[in-house]
């Protein structure tokens, strides 16, 4: 991994390059583990109505593992000279990562990413 990222031309402020594309495609996936909270506002139509619920004011909050794939053409190595390891897992601190944002999520106040 070290001679993969001592390329004087890799900058993890860049964004990844795929030189076939011209773009790249981050394949994005996020597992469930825990849902810890369900926020169900409902608004009262008439007091001897029925509950309206009010989907705009919904909310859960849950943990789950957002895992993000994709291939950036500036890491690249002989897989012949590595005991033919064609993939690796390394720190998120060390590499470009995407900008990705949830469409309709609520505000988070707690954020946390975990590593190994």
């Amino acid at each position: 991994m070290r001679n993969i990222f001592d390329n004087p031309y890799y900058d993890k402020r860049v964004p990844a390059v795929d030189a076939n594309a011209g773009r790249v495609n981050i394949t994005f996936r996020l597992d469930l583990y825990q849902l810890l909270e369900v926020v169900c506002a409902c608004v009262r139509v008439r007091a001897h109505c029925t509950v309206a619920q009010n989907e705009p004011r919904q909310s859960i909050t849950l943990n789950a593992w957002v895992e993000e794939r994709w291939c950036d053409d500036t890491l690249y190595w002989d897989p012949a000279e590595f005991g033919n390891q064609t993939s690796i897992s390394v720190p998120h601190e060390i590499v470009w990562l995407p900008d990705t944002l949830l469409y309709n999520r609520c505000a988070c106040a707690r954020t946390h990413i975990l590593t190994d």
